[in-house]
């Protein structure tokens, strides 16, 4: 493997620049950081570089190979420079973005405006572990920057997430769905039985649904908590909800099979 050791390598700047949206859209391309995250991307993913601290070399070797790559020592002192966490795990891949997909699964997750890039990442990496195949994105935090790739433990390059930014677009994929809202006021998730393939709408950390959403919902759902507490964190609540409502649709299918 060759070695970088300038932090001014051109090559290296390309890398270091896909922390950065704009350079993500223009190149198409995103960073994943971490062995475990790495070694687990999937077998058809897009790897066109792996990057690995020096010291590490022994340890990360292997991986490159995985994609058949040859892979790229950085030195140490310039690792930092293209990781996006403060203690460098020391193993990036670099990876093309997947093309969106028709929407289609039983079950979709809608996330509405949703901000924090973990709790993004949260709900994707629930979504696969539910085996919900289709992520709706809504004028939310970029799906594909490098928090949200690591706190979705690499999920967002295992499910179809489709980002959309404007609401329009919304109705034209998930035309002949029933979308469940979560929301304080609603009934209880666990008695709701579902009828034909379901969208789960959850909002925005701080101001909930957008009107848009709310107007689109077919029945308002919510978590009941025994406990002394106002609220649950989105993330957490997307992934009750996914776990009851897909076992619920399942459940219908069975019967109606």
């Amino acid at each position: 493997m060759k070695t970088i050791v300038s932090a001014q390598n051109e090559q290296l700047k390309k890398v270091a620049a896909l922390r950065d949206k704009k350079f993500r859209d223009r190149s198409g391309l995103m960073l994943v950081e971490g062995e475990n995250i790495v070694k687990e991307l999937p077998e058809d993913c897009d790897v066109r570089e792996v990057y690995i601290k020096a010291s590490e070399a022994e340890r990360y070797g292997y991986l490159p190979a995985r994609f058949g790559k040859e892979g790229v020592l950085v030195d140490d002192r310039v690792f930092s420079k293209i990781s996006d966490t403060v203690s460098p795990a020391g193993v990036i891949a670099v990876v093309g973005i997947p093309s969106a997909r028709p929407v289609g699964a039983p079950v979709v997750l809608l996330a509405d405006g949703i901000r924090d890039a973990g709790n993004l990442g949260t709900m994707i990496r629930s979504a696969k572990a539910m085996g919900v195949g289709d992520v709706i994105v809504a004028d939310g935090v970029d799906p594909f920057c490098p928090k949200t790739v690591r706190s979705s433990l690499g999920a967002v390059l295992g499910v179809n997430v489709v980002v959309i930014e404007d609401y329009a677009a919304l109705d034209g994929l998930i035309d002949g769905y029933r979308v469940l809202a979560l929301d304080m006021g609603g009934t209880s998730v666990y008695g709701y039985c579902p009828e034909g393939p379901i969208v789960i709408a959850v909002g925005n950390e701080a101001h909930g649904l957008s009107q848009v959403v709310r107007r689109r919902a077919d029945a308002v759902l919510a978590i009941p908590m025994r406990g002394a507490m106002e609220s649950l964190n989105a993330a957490v609540s997307a992934s009750i909800a996914m776990s009851v409502l897909t076992e619920n649709v399942a459940k219908a299918t069975n019967r109606l099979n």
